[in-house]
């Protein structure tokens, strides 16, 4: 059995603006600080640290901002209080990963294919989950519905 977690691998939220005032705000790259991937022969189980999320990008947010959009992030768009795990179990087979994300207390089939034995980009549609993307300025700017997920593993 193969394990990971966030000392061996790195697991990014790449979040991407929308809206009317779109040129205000800022795309963002989010990384899951705590989080645990399982492999075992086709079989994977991966856990991820709801309140672990932390504003890796772009350079150009100052602390106080960062700080600000993570504690949105836990507290209204995740929930982690209430939810706070992330899980996903699912079965591999060549360069494909099928399996039930539970997210924000629904769980829903994902099926998605790898970048290759060691990354993985799938794109997770937060509605799905029940979760509202965030809005600000009357909705004119806002998040869009979909994020993606980048896992990569370490090559051995």
């Amino acid at each position: 059995m193969a394990r990971y977690d966030q000392r061996t691998a790195r697991c990014r939220v790449y979040v991407y603006k929308d809206g009317l005032l779109s040129a205000m705000g800022h795309d963002l790259i989010l990384e899951v600080t705590r989080f645990s991937v399982e492999i075992d022969d086709n079989r994977i189980e991966a856990r991820f640290d709801s309140s672990s999320l932390r504003v890796f990008g772009p350079a150009v947010l100052s602390a106080s901002d960062r700080r600000d959009i993570e504690q949105r992030i836990v507290s209204e768009v995740l929930d982690a209080r209430r939810y706070p795990e992330i899980r996903f179990r699912g079965h591999t087979s060549e360069l494909h990963i099928q399996g039930v994300l539970e997210l924000h207390g629904r769980a829903r089939s994902l099926s998605f294919d790898t970048d290759g034995p060691r990354g993985v980009r799938v794109r997770v549609s937060q509605p799905d989950f029940g979760i509202r993307p965030y809005t600000a300025l009357l909705g004119t700017l806002r998040v869009r519905p979909d994020v993606e997920v980048e896992i990569t593993l370490p090559s051995d």
